[in-house]
């Protein structure tokens, strides 16, 4: 979820959650179409988490602990080799700093980021940054930072122009121009990652909105097959329990920049901790159990069954919706919220729905019917 996507005002106290169903204060249930991940409240995740509270939770990231090193491992042996150093943070969007800041010990002389139009980066500064490369003038002034967008379609920059960089980033779904949510072809990304190898800029792929199968794979880099030089995850691997991301490189480019030494040159003060890390491997152990990249291609293919005259793309469970003419978009997260229905706000003309590994069939067809309705509701008038 992105800076972009802040919830509707109109959301009030949340007292509870399990699965996909929200509680408010006035006892409200609310199915969330707009978080994504595995779930809240599961109980083979949150089980293990209240186990781990009860013997050491936080920890300084200079401490080593089980959870942590089996982790490290577990993630490394589920991504590419070349992925092999483990760096673990507070959440995606700071793994995607470190990973930043991991790049620019690689070419400190350069201050220049490249990055594919469309792409989520998350909300702290670069992301922000990034996302959005025409606004955050005084951010970008504070940080010093320069930007090269390379389009989704059309002429690549030079080798000249992108060695001037110090990182190329991309996440697996790109924003299109109508506001949908798709993955590049494949042919482009790989044209985009070759043009990135020859001006030996490294290639950050930020997957913590795909993670642990939102896309139909288990972490989304896999629908190019494009290999990252740094791989960033966060999002749902905290099982809906407990905040955690981590970003993964090359043991060369992680010794070029850390040497032999923890990465304390990035990290905050419990990142890594025993109960974040805990949590994350409660959530790969659930989402190798549930199957979670077939579950979400099951709910993508249940949206598209029930809305198809309003669909326009399915990729795994994330499905872009077509708004009706004339419907007001801004208003819209407020009705269907009104009607016990959370979804982000729209883009452009489009609606995407992020449901989670947890939503039921019914729910999501109860959910649905809400959508549908409205929408129906509003070409009739």
């Amino acid at each position: 979820m992105t800076a972009r996507d802040a919830l509707p005002a109109v959301l009030g106290q949340i007292l509870s959650a399990e699965g996909a169903i929200l509680t408010d204060a006035g006892g409200r249930r609310i199915t969330d179409l707009a978080s994504g991940g595995l779930g809240f409240g599961l109980p083979d995740i949150i089980g293990k988490v209240r186990e781990q509270a009860a013997v050491m939770g936080l920890s300084n990231r200079v401490m080593m602990s089980a959870p942590l090193l089996t982790l490290c491992r577990e993630l490394a042996g589920m991504l590419p080799p070349a992925l092999s150093n483990a760096y673990v943070c507070s959440s995606g969007d700071e793994a995607f700093e470190g990973a930043l800041k991991l790049c620019k010990g690689l070419r400190p002389q350069l201050r220049r980021l490249a990055h594919i139009r469309g792409s989520e980066f998350g909300s702290l500064s670069y992301g922000r940054c990034l996302e959005e490369p025409e606004g955050y003038g005084q951010l970008r002034r504070f940080l010093g930072l320069e930007t090269l967008t390379v389009e989704r379609d059309g002429a690549l920059p030079s080798i000249a122009e992108l060695s001037q960089c110090y990182a190329l980033c991309y996440s697996p779904l790109v924003r299109q121009s109508d506001g949908s949510l798709a993955a590049l072809p494949p042919e482009r990304l790989l044209a985009i990652a070759a043009l990135a190898r020859s001006a030996g800029v490294p290639l950050v792929c930020q997957a913590s909105e795909t993670c642990l199968g939102a896309a139909g794979t288990m972490f989304g880099h896999e629908l190019s097959g494009v290999v990252p030089d740094i791989m960033v995850l966060g999002g749902a691997l905290g099982g809906g329990a407990v905040p955690i991301g981590c970003y993964f490189t090359s043991a060369e480019r992680a010794y070029q920049v850390y040497g032999c030494s923890s990465p304390a040159k990035h990290g905050s003060t419990t990142g890594g901790n025993p109960l974040s890390c805990t949590a994350a491997l409660a959530a790969l152990e659930h989402a190798a159990r549930q199957k979670a990249p077939e579950r979400f291609q099951a709910l993508g293919k249940q949206i598209a069954g029930a809305l198809p005259e309003y669909v326009s793309c399915v990729v795994g469970g994330i499905a872009n919706l077509r708004l009706p003419d004339g419907l007001d978009a801004t208003g819209l997260p407020g009705r269907l919220l009104a009607a016990g229905v959370l979804t982000r706000p729209p883009r452009g003309r489009t609606l995407t729905l992020h449901p989670s590994a947890a939503t039921r069939p019914q729910a999501l067809d109860a959910a649905l019917d809400i959508i549908r309705r409205t929408f129906d509701d509003h070409r009739r008038h």
